[in-house]
């Protein structure tokens, strides 16, 4: 007997998270990996500091931007004085910001009754590893213009 293959075009991250929940509901199971229970506080300490971090580099790569975007700016300036052709495609893409995503979390555990709450394996790795899932897109955006995304890329 063989197996009918289906095919699934999957355009977000979203959708796969989505498409994995419902595989795993398929089969009676859920999220895998642990669920252990951490204090609060303890995790904003070290979310705060993941966000800090964050934010550091997020600023430094919005600076670098700046300076790059003047410079590119000031160059089709002085050919359009000197009567030269003007390039219109500004290429460089803006560097991304996720600094949102930790104040929820904080605000979150801010407004927590809990002394102490469960976290899956991937929460773990999201809010206390600082493993996100858009972490290396973040990183290769911003290592354009800040040293310390490039530098935490290595």
């Amino acid at each position: 007997m063989v197996a009918e293959m289906k095919r699934w075009t999957i355009d977000t991250r979203k959708e796969a998270r989505d498409l994995s929940d419902l595989l795993l509901q398929d089969y009676g199971q859920t999220e895998a990996g642990m669920q252990l229970t951490f204090r609060v506080a303890e995790l904003q300490a070290k979310i705060g500091a993941n966000r800090d971090n964050h934010a550091k580099i997020a600023a430094e790569a919005a600076e670098g931007f700046r300076a790059k975007a003047m410079d590119w700016f000031k160059k089709q300036l002085h050919f359009v004085e000197a009567g030269g052709a003007v390039n219109f495609r500004f290429g460089m893409p803006f560097p991304e910001d996720h600094t949102e995503d930790y104040d929820r979390v904080l605000m979150m555990l801010s407004m927590c009754t809990e002394a102490e709450i469960e976290l899956s394996e991937s929460q773990f790795a999201q809010y206390v590893m600082d493993d996100w899932g858009w972490k290396r897109d973040f990183l290769q955006s911003n290592a354009n213009y800040s040293a310390l995304a490039a530098t935490a890329m290595e």
